[in-house]
């Protein structure tokens, strides 16, 4: 059974904890994982810590075979798609689909935290925000996902690199992901469309889909 290796993890700004801001700030890190695509089982766990070094978001990367990923769900009631798909949690838990890397209440597999591997090569892994380099900017700071280093055997993406980086910017005031001001490619990636979405949220009361209030 092969699975994902780690090859780099370096953290930054072991200062003394910072006056507290609108949300805790979180330090800065860099961590690269090596993903083979033909793994059984992708799991990648990687805590977020504050500066009194409590964990305060964890980010979770899971995928693998379709079996299991449905013995998973069936497991543990949380439901995750394949290939790979990345949940930012902000509770100390692993099997969780409630992501803050969405920028509206759609389920996680629709964030730009869910990776198909067609989404990685070509046109569509230049696509700004939805290939190789994705940014998320939440909670004052930015969180980075990059796929470098892609190998392709027989036309078919075999492995590569993810890194992720994470540095503070208290400019940055949203509670979830800010829209990237790309439109998601639909029909091809060889055309870039710059715009932004409507958000959609889901009524606790009626469980309709409906427009988002305003922050």
């Amino acid at each position: 059974m092969k699975a994902f290796l780690p090859l780099l993890l370096v953290a930054f700004g072991y200062q003394s904890a910072p006056p507290e801001d609108e949300w805790p700030r979180v330090r800065e890190f860099q961590a690269s994982f090596g993903i083979d695509t033909s793994s059984e089982r992708i799991l990648l766990v990687l805590p977020i810590y504050n500066y009194n070094d409590q964990e305060e978001y964890r980010l979770v990367c899971i995928g693998g075979s379709t079996e299991y990923l449905d013995r998973l769900t069936a497991e543990t009631g949380a439901h995750f798609v394949g290939p790979l798909q990345c949940n930012l949690l902000d509770r100390p838990e692993i099997y969780n689909e409630h992501t803050l890397l969405g920028e509206d209440g759609s389920p996680a597999w629709h964030t730009r935290g869910q990776f198909s591997w067609d989404d990685l090569v070509g046109d569509c892994g230049d696509y700004p925000e939805f290939g190789r380099l994705r940014h998320f900017r939440l909670r004052g700071f930015e969180l980075t996902l990059k796929v470098e280093d892609v190998v392709l055997e027989d036309d078919r993406l075999d492995h590569f690199v993810l890194k992720v980086s994470l540095r503070e910017d208290h400019s940055i005031r949203s509670r979830r992901t800010e829209q990237p001001g790309y439109i998601r490619p639909r029909q091809g990636c060889d055309v870039v469309v710059e715009g932004y979405e409507r958000l959609m949220c889901r009524n606790p009361e009626t469980l309709s889909w409906e427009e988002c209030p305003d922050p």
